[in-house]
């Protein structure tokens, strides 16, 4: 883990990076906003043990289409918590500081409403409990550590008394760094642990609450960062709150990057988004009649192939009037540094995803060395489709190669590849649609 100093000091650095930055697209507060949102949902409930993918909260979210095969309270939190986001987001624009209430509505919030819950006694036997949301606990909330011993939290009678001092300290202390605040803020919090459940998400909000009242963006604890994050909440357990501090900072460094990348117009999809959505897909597919997949594969054959292999003609063509074969040779060492990202896609049974990502390789590498208008390039091939496939092709063309979707000089052939990876992705999705 950095240090901590670096850490702040980078944090410092990409502010004032993210304050000048210049405006390229208008409506990048939109899509930043809604990028944290998504993840923020589906991070902080996931290590919760929400069993949700990424897209399916998407899906919930933003279109309220339930998918996969879960419990009704699992899709109740992903859309009480979504509530709970937007009370933060407007809290943090008040001139007041949130309150003691504020916080037992936020449980409230994203419990919905009384439920029984499974729970072990001090003596081992199992048992069931009431959980009463918005209100503080009334039993012993005690946890079972990997080692056998019980951690335990402020008894219910301190609960109400070491609450009251915690807010007490949060509003002397609003001189503090940020993050040093959010940090200290959550982790007495999690010691008093003050309801019966949904401690985690409601200091997750409140840290966010912290940071955002002061003119930083949310963060976002993913389900991969669980291990790192508990980690170093026990340590400050024992007193070295640092790791914590540091790794709530590494958090904020990449949302303030993300907010970078959302000023300058780049994609917000990250490495690797394209691989759950395939994922998704496939997994969905097992659940099509036949006559569907087949339908599917039809629809992939005749519109998004047929795409790959114009563009790479054309292009092809401009490369033999513009470059030497010098750059034959650069190409085939370009594939080369591609393997190991190449050698980890799993072939699908009926959709040729590897090859054609290698297609999208090539026509990535091509496009970055030629410069000249896309526009040109998808004109020649529209004109080539008009009469078979105009409406879907136009599609393709907006979603993979318009000059505005990709900048070619910011962006990396890594990351131009995995925005292309995506987006052929989101158009197969789109043809099931069509089904």
């Amino acid at each position: 883990m950095k240090q901590l100093e670096n850490i702040l000091n980078q944090i410092s650095n990409l502010k004032e990076t993210f304050e000048v930055t210049e405006i390229v697209d208008s409506n990048w507060e939109k899509k930043y906003w809604q990028k944290l949102r998504l993840e923020w949902n589906h991070g902080s409930n996931s290590i919760e043990g929400n069993t949700l993918t990424y897209d399916e909260t998407v899906s919930l979210i933003l279109k309220d289409i339930t998918t996969g095969l879960h419990e009704f309270r699992e899709y109740e939190e992903i859309k009480a918590h979504d509530l709970a986001i937007y009370d933060i987001k407007k809290w943090s624009k008040e001139e007041r500081l949130i309150s003691e209430t504020d916080i037992c509505n936020l449980n409230k919030t994203i419990l919905v409403r009384d439920f029984f819950k499974e729970a072990i006694t001090l003596e081992g036997n199992r048992t069931k409990r009431i959980i009463q949301v918005g209100k503080y606990k009334n039993q012993p909330n005690s946890v079972l550590l990997s080692n056998g011993e019980y951690f335990n939290y402020c008894s219910p009678l301190e609960t109400p008394i070491k609450m009251r001092e915690l807010m007490v300290w949060f509003n002397e202390n609003q001189d503090t760094s940020p993050l040093i605040l959010a940090a200290e803020f959550h982790h007495k919090f999690i010691l008093i642990h003050p309801f019966d459940d949904g401690n985690g998400r409601v200091s997750r909000l409140l840290v966010n609450y912290i940071l955002m009242k002061n003119g930083l963006p949310a963060i976002v604890i993913k389900k991969e960062h669980k291990k790192e994050y508990l980690l170093s909440l026990r340590l400050a357990d024992a007193g070295n709150i640092k790791p914590f501090i540091s790794f709530l900072g590494e958090r904020l460094i990449w949302s303030l990057e993300l907010g970078i990348k959302a000023k300058q117009g780049r994609t917000l999809d990250e490495l690797g988004d394209w691989k759950k959505k395939l994922e998704a897909l496939s997994f969905n597919l097992e659940d099509e009649k036949i006559s569907k997949k087949n339908r599917l594969i039809n629809n992939y054959n005749n519109l998004v192939l047929p795409f790959l292999k114009q563009l790479d003609f054309n292009i092809k063509t401009i490369e033999e009037k513009l470059f030497s074969n010098n750059n034959k040779s650069n190409r085939e060492s370009y594939y080369l540094n591609f393997d190991d990202s190449i050698n980890y896609i799993e072939t699908q049974q009926n959709i040729k995803i590897k090859k054609d990502l290698k297609d999208y390789i090539d026509i990535n590498y091509r496009l970055e060395n030629f410069n000249n208008s896309d526009q040109d390039l998808i004109i020649r091939i529209s004109a080539n489709y008009k009469n078979k496939v105009t409406t879907n092709l136009e599609f393709i063309f907006q979603s993979l190669t318009l000059s505005k979707e990709f900048d070619l000089e910011r962006e990396s052939p890594v990351e131009l590849a995995d925005q292309l990876s995506n987006n052929l992705i989101t158009f197969i999705e789109s043809c099931k649609k069509e089904i």
